[in-house]
């Protein structure tokens, strides 16, 4: 698993690097390069998938969109694993319930929140608790209570690729 981390960091800086030239040189230049980029295999879960595919994915996950600001979201990724951040700090973790959004001390209207935000990891921090363990006892969890765990999977999500924790190249697997 190591090699394959340093295969992905050392592939993703590669990459990003032709991206960014590609992107002082024209547009012209930089399309054939992303779709070869786009096409790479990588493994996730334990399935091997395109970059395009996992990074689209990825995306709606944590968003609950396939892409961010109109980028396209291989470059969004690239763009994470370069200068993750930078990352940390945009409004990327979709919060759509309002109810979960109060309770997080977001404003109504605001349907993401960054990782950085320290309110929303002091709220989780009480919040999860007893939602885990009435889970871990088999309880049934109420649609609040899932939505709370769904905005923690979309942090933890965020949280391993700005790590750098995924994808793995599926040719080191």
């Amino acid at each position: 698993m190591e090699g394959s981390m340093e295969w992905l960091e050392g592939a993703g800086l590669l990459v990003m690097g032709v991206v960014v030239w590609g992107m002082t040189v024209g547009a012209q230049w930089l399309s054939p390069e992303l779709r070869e980029v786009r096409r790479l295999p990588v493994q996730h879960e334990g399935e091997v998938t395109s970059m395009a595919s996992f990074a689209r994915n990825t995306l709606e996950e944590v968003t609950g969109r396939s892409s961010f600001g109109g980028q396209d979201p291989v470059v969004t990724l690239l763009g994470m694993l370069a200068d993750p951040e930078q990352w940390r700090a945009q409004p990327l973790i979709w919060v759509p319930s309002r109810s979960v959004r109060k309770t997080l001390g977001l404003s109504a209207d605001t349907t993401h929140t960054a990782l950085n935000d320290a309110t929303l990891s002091e709220r989780l921090a009480l919040l999860l608790p007893p939602i885990i363990e009435k889970r871990r006892r088999g309880g049934v969890l109420t649609r609040f209570e899932r939505e709370v765990l769904a905005v923690y999977g979309r942090l933890l999500t965020l949280k391993e690729v700005l790590q750098g924790g995924a994808p793995r190249g599926a040719s080191a697997v």
